[in-house]
């Protein structure tokens, strides 16, 4: 989705050579798998960061091509596809040599710095006083 206010995943996404402009389940397939290996990372590499899996989202940009039997869309317009995962009548598992490229990207040193200074940021705000 191109949205310049930081708050969804930069994507362009088809399915069945019909552009979703929305994007949809089956971009949210290919980042949700993403997102959990990363995150995964981020937690065993950082115990306290406290992230969620949208702040890493909001730093992706997604290219997504499907072929799916049946889709179904939310309008006439196509802009958003709304089949389940399980209904797609097949599997795209990213590979681990993919994820692992993802995670050396410097996604990781991104979120880990990100976590830091959220955790700093909210020390001062207390700023060694008890409440």
């Amino acid at each position: 989705m191109f949205n310049f206010d930081g708050l969804m995943t930069f994507q362009v996404s088809f399915v069945n050579s019909i552009a979703t402009i929305k994007g949809g389940t089956h971009v949210d397939y290919v980042t949700n798998q993403i997102t959990n290996y990363v995150m995964s990372i981020v937690n065993k590499k950082n115990k306290n960061a406290n992230l969620k899996a949208h702040a890493l989202k909001i730093h992706l940009w997604v290219f997504v091509n499907a072929l799916i039997d049946n889709p179904a869309f939310d309008f006439q317009t196509k802009e958003t596809l709304t089949i389940r995962q399980s209904s797609f009548g097949s599997k795209c598992e990213l590979s681990q040599e993919f994820l692992k490229k993802v995670s050396k990207s410097g996604i990781v040193e991104s979120l880990l710095s990100w976590a830091d200074f959220k955790q700093s940021k909210d020390l001062k705000k207390t700023d060694g006083t008890k409440r």
